[in-house]
């Protein structure tokens, strides 16, 4: 709506249809390949490489409906568009010196509550908290906590969950370098250090190196797509068509 654009929102968790809306977004897995667009816009394009939800872009890449498809990926060329990164990102060697909007990532809820009580018992900063299972208007609530700067919450910690589909003002980020130093924040650059000394050396060669080349993809096929190569197989028990599927596969 910043936009004055009405748009319908569809993800696992919630619906919001919009009346009037003529856009619709949604995760990924909630695509519909049934309606008929104008135009889609696929993001992180590059997913379809993950071996747990990458079907779901490849199923949105080869089934959506639409007359012209935009996809956006971080280094990938499918069609000679680059598009560069518009902030520098610069490597910080403090790492417990904290300023106030900055980002600790953790990798699980529990550290994420660990990291946070730890930061508010040692320092001044008060923390907003950001992770997968965080019902959609709490994640809303905590994001819009943390980028509202007159107020005293000047810390996430979050887990992963942080790396898609939030606009954040982070200037520093701890343990996860591509989210710090966004386009339209109020800072000219980023920060990216790692918690432990240890690790600096090893991020600096992680910043150098090129994005790995994709060459293979998710795919999951439909239910009906299961059945009908099942009976193709004359297999009578889904556990063996299973097991000889996934040596076709392999």
């Amino acid at each position: 709506m910043h936009l004055g654009v009405y748009c319908s929102l569809h993800t696992g968790q919630e619906k919001k249809f919009v009346p009037f809306s003529n856009h619709a977004s949604c995760t990924v897995e909630m695509v519909s390949t049934n309606e008929m667009y104008d135009v889609g816009v696929i993001d992180e394009i590059q997913m379809m490489a993950d071996p747990c939800r990458g079907f779901a872009w490849t199923r949105a890449l080869l089934g959506l409906k639409a007359d012209e498809i935009h996809l956006c990926g971080t280094g990938d060329e499918l069609y000679e568009n680059h598009y560069e990164r518009l902030l520098k990102q610069k490597l910080s060697w403090e790492i417990l010196r904290m300023s106030g909007l900055e980002t600790v990532v953790s990798f699980s809820r529990r550290e994420v509550f660990e990291v946070k009580v730890a930061i508010e018992n040692h320092t001044n900063h008060r923390c907003c908290v950001i992770y997968g299972a965080l019902p959609p208007e709490t994640h809303r609530q905590q994001a819009n906590l943390f980028n509202d700067q007159v107020n005293e919450f000047d810390v996430l910690v979050s887990t992963d969950a942080v790396g898609m589909g939030l606009n954040l003002n982070i200037r520093r980020v701890k343990q996860i370098a591509g989210r710090a130093g966004r386009r339209g924040s109020i800072y000219p650059d980023g920060l990216t250090t790692t918690l432990n000394l240890d690790d600096l050396d090893y991020l600096i060669e992680c910043l150098k190196q090129p994005f790995d080349e994709v060459k293979k993809v998710g795919l999951f096929l439909s239910t009906s797509r299961l059945s009908y190569l099942q009976g193709n197989f004359l297999m009578l028990h889904s556990a063996s068509f299973m097991t000889n599927l996934a040596k076709i596969a392999a």
